[in-house]
């Protein structure tokens, strides 16, 4: 299975492994004025695990625009909130004391759906699964007479069509980039009715996947345009041939971690 470095060069935001702690070179203090504390004290008295503490440092020094290199010790807060709060939970205000004598703030939120994925909000995260294709309706005027139409597939081709079904199949997961190939479907005039799997474990445990699982459907044809939205993308006729991929980069995982992928079906 190959492994290669992550392939678009982006800073991950969603790291969760403790040792982060060392590689960001952060000195720890201890308990500070004003309700901070060391994010070891921090975890203790939260009931926070030691790597969402970690995920909660790393999101403030992605996304507080400061130096992470200057920043010489950091302390962790989670006030009372008063009045009102329409923003979403508060997972810790996160204070960056920097080497020229300046304290930055950073409010670490869980806000909206999908916090379950969010290393910072929560101890276990769930791995993220993302499926390819979509049925969205394009309309370009008022519908349903601006709307595009109905897509009436050849029911020659439905019964020539080869969809793609794996009850399970065990990957190991190790740290690096993975591209998993599952096998072939021939789909009815190339049009993608369904892709779907799901884990028989949503939360491994200490497998950080920060991109989540992505199901790939690929024509094989080169000439032919990747499988979005299927009133754009057209019918041809007959079947069309697209090999089924797993892709996905583990940044952390423990030796003999398993991805235990089921319920695969493509068609």
């Amino acid at each position: 299975m190959p492994t290669t470095a992550r392939r678009d060069g982006r800073p991950w935001s969603r790291l969760t492994d403790a040792v982060l702690f060392v590689v960001l070179g952060i000195v720890v203090a201890g308990c500070a004025a004003s309700g901070f504390q060391s994010p070891d004290d921090f975890c203790g008295s939260h009931g926070y695990s030691a790597a969402r503490c970690a995920a909660i440092v790393e999101n403030a020094l992605a996304n507080a625009r400061v130096d992470r290199g200057a920043v010489t010790r950091v302390e962790l807060d989670r006030p009372e909130p008063h009045g009102v709060n329409l923003g979403g939970s508060l997972a810790a205000v996160v204070r960056m004391h920097i080497a020229d004598g300046r304290a930055v703030d950073h409010e670490v939120r869980c806000v909206g759906v999908g916090t379950q994925y969010l290393a910072w909000c929560v101890d276990d995260p769930e791995l993220e699964l993302w499926f390819g294709g979509n049925h969205d309706v394009p309309c370009s005027g008022e519908p349903p007479a601006g709307c595009a139409t109905p897509i009436v597939l050849d029911p020659a081709a439905v019964a020539a069509a080869r969809p793609l079904h794996l009850e399970a199949i065990d990957i190991p997961a190790t740290v690096g980039y993975h591209e998993v190939e599952l096998g072939t479907v021939e789909l009815a005039n190339g049009y993608l009715d369904r892709s779907s799997f799901t884990l028989a474990d949503p939360a491994p445990d200490g497998v950080v996947v920060p991109d989540g699982i992505h199901l790939e459907v690929r024509p094989t044809d080169p000439t032919r345009p990747p499988f979005g939205n299927v009133y754009d993308r057209g019918i041809v006729p007959g079947v069309e041939e697209a090999e089924v991929v797993l892709v996905f980069e583990v940044i952390a995982a423990p030796d003999g971690a398993m991805l235990q992928v089921r319920d695969v079906d493509v068609g």
